[in-house]
């Protein structure tokens, strides 16, 4: 593994002012995060990001990576995704990258059926119809590595929580049957463990969470050695070291009354 890789030290003096300009004073308490994530989807540390505040004019968004990209604290035209009422930025590469790989998802993630009708979480195991309906979505995506640019997608036809687990880099992702449009899944008062990768920043020495998911206890035993190797290759691909000095895996066993997807 190398050892060599140094921070880079190209931010902004004051990273609120900088991210506030261009999203507005209420993302003034999100700066941080905001600008990290996005430092980490251009390094391809982590291949997308999910934005979990609410955001009305995307263009805002996406004035910030154009400046990001030409004051070159980002290196990348970064993509930005609206799916229904959510936004992810993303790296056109990885967008290709998946569109390439579509037929060896089912080699790469691992899908938890949640349904509320299957009364405890199951591994899946003819997932192929599911990944059918990921390819289609995907392949409609256009990724543009010259322009930083605003892309609408189609994903009524699939599963968004499961769009969000593979767009994310989830090594396990969930699936629900959702017929009904309730949402309902079979996870409430049901043994998670709860995986975080956490890093400490270079600038600041803060913590700052790059990825966060869940596995069912019931279906993990299964699965921790996907986990581990997962977590192994994100590790060894030392980029990361240009952000955050540590790079740590963290686990938690949580049973929450309702858990929403």
């Amino acid at each position: 593994m190398a050892s060599d890789v140094k921070p880079v030290n190209n931010i902004p003096v004051d990273i609120r002012q900088f991210v506030g300009t261009y999203m507005g004073k209420t993302f003034k308490q999100y700066a941080r995060e905001l600008f990290t994530n996005i430092r980490l989807v251009d390094l391809c540390v982590k291949p997308s990001y999910l934005l979990d505040y609410g955001m009305d004019d995307v263009e805002k968004l996406v004035s910030l990576l154009k400046e990001m990209k030409h004051r070159t604290y980002i290196t990348n035209n970064l993509n930005v995704l609206r799916l229904d009422m959510d936004i992810i930025i993303i790296n056109p590469a990885t967008i290709k990258k998946i569109q390439n790989q579509s037929s060896k998802l089912e080699s790469k993630f691992t899908i938890v059926d949640v349904s509320k009708t299957r009364g405890s979480p199951e591994v899946m195991c003819k997932s192929c119809q599911v990944f059918d309906q990921l390819k289609q979505i995907i392949d409609c995506v256009l990724p543009d590595c010259e322009h930083t640019r605003q892309l609408t997608v189609d994903c009524r036809s699939a599963n968004l929580t499961t769009i969000f687990g593979v767009l994310l880099g989830y090594p396990v992702v969930y699936w629900f049957d959702n017929e009904d449009g309730l949402m309902a899944n079979c996870l409430d008062m049901e043994p998670l463990e709860s995986f975080r990768v956490i890093g400490q920043r270079h600038d600041d020495e803060s913590e700052h969470c790059v990825y966060s998911f869940s596995v069912p206890k019931c279906v993990l035993g299964n699965l921790r050695d996907q986990v581990m190797e997962w977590f192994k290759v994100i590790h060894d691909d030392t980029e990361w070291k240009q952000v955050l000095r540590d790079f740590t895996l963290i686990h938690t066993t949580v049973e929450l009354d309702t858990v929403a997807l």
